[in-house]
């Protein structure tokens, strides 16, 4: 967890310090807290809190969004306007995140399915290979 929350701080002071947030996805969740863990989201959130982290979104099988307090705050304004996102409010900006979400889980799936066509064709040229074989001998 150590290793997971430097990181975290890491690419919130260097790579991302800009943006003020570090992506974490699930691949490296499941490290530390597997899909099936009971109450997963509130243990991450603690994991969060404990190292003076905010988790700004968690969406299980996809990725948890980290955050400073202090980026938070600099991005910002009056009731719940940020200034970064043109005045957009920041329910303006978790539907336009969440639709974007959708999109990019329903892209997934495509390229699932489409992987899963081409390994099955692959099993098949396979099969055919091996007759091949066998009748050449």
């Amino acid at each position: 967890m150590k290793t997971l929350a430097a990181r975290i701080k890491r690419q919130l002071l260097l790579d991302t310090g800009k943006w003020g947030h570090c992506a974490i996805y699930e691949d490296e969740l499941q490290r530390i807290w597997p899909l099936n863990e009971e109450n997963r989201k509130r243990k991450i959130e603690q994991f969060a809190k404990g190292h003076s982290l905010l988790l700004s979104f968690y969406k299980r099988g996809l990725c948890a969004i980290f955050e400073t307090e202090r980026h938070r705050s600099q991005f910002r304004g009056r009731r719940g306007v940020s200034r970064f996102f043109g005045g957009q409010t920041i329910a303006q900006q978790r539907k336009d995140f969440e639709a974007t979400v959708t999109r990019l889980e329903a892209t997934d799936r495509q390229q699932r399915k489409q992987i899963d066509a081409l390994t099955a064709t692959l099993q098949k040229l396979s099969a055919q290979l091996e007759i091949n074989k066998q009748g050449g001998k």
